[in-house]
């Protein structure tokens, strides 16, 4: 019983991460139009879903009519009618967003650990080499023990094979990244031995655009801000509902001592330089703290 309910779970949070990048990249990429000129409560006042049709298989107008009979037609009226229905149902959209991702992070709780298995290198192919970490499934990876010459399994929220892309493994955590714009905390680190492709995975490369989860993370923040800001301007209020402000602060945890990356080294240091390290601390508040991080 506990075993199908757990199963259950699982597709659904599947079914809602899947639905919730959609509707995110959308908004982010500018694919939703802003909503209509308003005030500024009623721009961010809710709208139910019952008072509109949500299906994504339709190709009419909101007046029943082909889009684009709507569009080459030269009524203004009809244009300006049409503009603030859909205007009304993406604004819809936006607030389902907002419920699926509510959805999916209280399914899959305030701590969820992944796996990554880097893919067997040229050389190492070459050596003869084999792999010893096989994905059973997507959240199930088998591990080979050369000692007792079995296999094991061990289950995680989510497990990217060798085969995986740097577009994959964004698509599954963009939601949680994109949250902080919500008002949630997020934090998204990568842990493992040397060479396992932590800094591969987190950072990319400019070749071929294989980019990392921050680099994408930073770029998708700026969109959905951007796309915000256009919302509050078509809102016509005389001040913005929201502010946002985005600061970066990078560090370095090596051999138990943190760094910051982004201050510079002292002058006159010879020819190996040295930062001096941080404490974290926990502040009054009760949040962890570092002091003196640079931050830009």
């Amino acid at each position: 019983m506990a075993e199908a309910k757990v199963t259950r779970l699982e597709e659904e949070v599947k079914e809602l991460r899947e639905a919730s990048a959609e509707i995110t990249a959308a908004a982010a990429d500018g694919a939703l139009p802003p909503p209509p000129p308003t005030t500024a409560l009623n721009s961010f006042a809710p709208v139910t879903a019952a008072q509109y049709d949500l299906s994504d298989e339709r190709d009419d107008s909101e007046s029943g009519r082909p889009v684009e009979e709507v569009l080459s037609s030269d009524d203004p009226e009809l244009l300006e009618s049409e503009y603030r229905a859909m205007a009304e149902r993406a604004q819809v959209l936006r607030e389902k967003n907002a419920s699926l991702l509510q959805k999916v992070l209280s399914l899959q709780g305030n701590i969820q650990v992944c796996c990554r298995i880097r893919p067997l290198r040229s050389e190492e192919a070459q050596a003869g080499l084999r792999g010893v970490v096989e994905p059973l499934g997507e959240a199930e990876v088998g591990c080979f023990d050369t000692r007792t010459k079995n296999w094991k399994s061990y289950n995680f929220d989510r497990v990217w094979g060798p085969e995986s892309t740097q577009t994959g493994v964004f698509r599954d955590v963009e939601q949680l990244a994109l949250s902080v714009v919500d008002g949630y905390n997020a934090c998204i680190f990568a842990y493992g031995q040397t060479g396992s492709g932590k800094t591969f995975t987190m950072e990319g490369t400019p070749e071929g655009k294989q980019y990392g989860v921050s680099y994408r993370t930073i770029q998708k923040l700026f969109g959905l801000l951007n796309f915000r800001q256009k919302m509050q301007a078509q809102s016509g209020a005389d001040s913005p509902a929201f502010n946002f402000k985005l600061m970066v602060g990078m560090l370095e945890i090596y051999n138990d001592e943190v760094y910051d990356l982004l201050m510079p080294f002292p002058e006159g240091a010879g020819r190996n330089p040295k930062k001096t390290p941080l404490e974290v601390r926990r502040g009054a508040n009760g949040y962890i703290e570092v002091p003196g991080l640079s931050k830009e």
